[in-house]
């Protein structure tokens, strides 16, 4: 009863008409819960699709045989949006839009205009609904290679027309390595009567379809548990690109700021995610783990004494997995989380030029989203030595042993939050960073860095 296709079909078979329903067509988590009808709010306009539904309200539930109770006049302005795009088989594009399309307008071969490397064979409307274009193109794209096409007087069904030359990514997709996707966000304490959430990140470079991919926890032997697909429909991630799961979206989307809801699935259910500590595992349905991040809830910062509602951010995508330096609670300024965009508290990989630098040389720990941790880069000539990090306050006093033995590659990050050993945050002032790096043959460079820190709360 969560979501369903229905169909009205003449007697040779042919569509009618077509409606996808769902928990959130109701617009009302009170009416999901049952006894209450879905009603089209206005029949002059039957092919407008999810905008045209909602709960009945008629104090009975519903109205049988009777006039909707919710009839009323839809007013629509906005054109058709692209939602997705997959790729079935080798040469088929599929691009599917917010709401059903005209017939005849949209499969004109002129609306779209493919990279030079293509030519376009045919296109077609698919039943029943409607709101999908099926394009074949010739010859196959290049595996994993993202690519773009432009599209231009597509009309929905009230002859409103698409944005003018809307770009549509598109590509083939790939079979991932680790790491090629990360577990990017996890907000594992929600709100009460809200929902978990995982976010994944694409840092490569590469096209992948979500359909493919499964979230999974360890069970207590350590074997990994029962996976749960992200989708069961197919849909790229594209370079660069973030994708939510959660088993509530109407939910996380009155919790949080989400600016892309596009970018949600919903599920049935995901992993078990415990308040105090636990894991998540990213698979591909081949099973090779492409990302593990066993969390707790001391990864947050010790300036919430409540941490409910509030993620867990990744702060670079090219950091460990495992390393709670790498882990940040979301800014409050981002309502406690960031589903589907970018971190609040990530960083960019960067240069100048230095072996060891800080930025920002002063920050502010308050949790407000803006400098709340300073990041140390390193960039050296020769990989695999041995790095130390002490931080001393103004009278020479060390604060903090932020890394001990650690062998680096040849470039990275570590991240200052602001707090000392004893995981409480220290009094605003300078403070001297000293960085040793020791080479395999014995040879050290010490770095000695001035930063200040700020306190303030929110």
């Amino acid at each position: 009863n969560e979501s369903d296709q229905l169909s009205l079909l003449d007697p040779t078979g042919n569509t009618i008409h077509a409606v996808v329903y769902s928990g959130n067509t109701y617009k009302s988590e009170i009416k999901r819960s049952g006894g209450w009808t879905l009603e089209m709010i206005d029949q002059q306009f039957p092919c407008t699709g999810f905008a045209n539904w909602q709960a009945s309200t008629h104090p009975t539930g519903g109205t049988p045989g009777q006039p909707n109770a919710s009839a009323g006049l839809m007013v629509d302005t906005e054109g058709p949006r692209v939602v997705n795009s997959y790729m079935e088989g080798d040469r088929i594009v599929h691009i599917q839009f917010n709401e059903p399309l005209d017939s005849i307008r949209s499969v004109a071969q002129e609306n779209i205009q493919l990279p030079s490397a293509f030519s376009l064979i045919q296109v077609r409307l698919t039943p029943p609904l409607f709101d999908q274009l099926e394009i074949e193109i010739y010859p196959a794209p290049e595996p994993g290679k993202m690519y773009e096409l432009t599209l231009s007087n597509i009309r929905d069904c009230q002859q409103i027309p698409i944005a003018p030359m809307t770009k549509m990514r598109w590509g083939r997709p790939v079979i991932p390595s680790p790491y090629d996707l990360v577990i990017n966000e996890i907000l594992f304490n929600p709100r009460s009567g809200g929902s978990d959430y995982i976010e994944i990140y694409n840092r490569s470079k590469l096209v992948f379809d979500t359909k493919e991919l499964y979230l999974a926890n360890r069970k207590e032997n350590g074997e990994v548990g029962t996976p749960y697909p992200l989708r069961t429909e197919s849909r790229l991630i594209f370079p660069g690109e973030y994708w939510v799961v959660t088993a509530d979206s109407m939910g996380l989307i009155r919790d949080h700021w989400v600016k892309d809801a596009d970018r949600i699935s919903e599920v049935n259910q995901l992993p078990t995610l415990p308040p105090d500590k636990g894991q998540v595992l990213l698979l591909h349905q081949q099973g090779a783990i492409l990302d593990e991040v066993n969390y707790e809830e001391d990864w947050h910062s010790p300036l919430f004494q409540d941490t409910r509602g509030i993620s867990l951010e990744r702060i670079d995508p090219d950091g460990s997995s495992q390393d709670a330096m790498n882990w940040h609670s979301a800014a409050t300024t981002s309502r406690g989380g960031t589903p589907g965009y970018r971190n609040s508290q990530s960083i960019e990989s960067g240069t100048n030029g230095e072996e060891f630098w800080i930025e920002p040389t002063g920050f502010s720990p308050n949790n407000d989203g803006f400098q709340d941790h300073a990041t140390l880069y390193y960039q050296l000539v020769e990989p695999g030595q041995l790095a130390h990090i002490r931080i001393f306050d103004h009278n020479g006093r060390m604060v903090r042993f932020l890394v001990n033995t650690t062998v680096t590659g040849r470039a990275g990050t570590w991240i200052w939050d602001g707090l000392g050993d004893e995981r409480k945050l220290l009094p605003s002032g300078n403070y001297i960073v000293l960085a040793e790096f020791l080479t395999l043959q014995g040879k050290k460079k010490r770095f000695k860095r001035v930063i200040s820190l700020v306190r303030g709360y929110p």
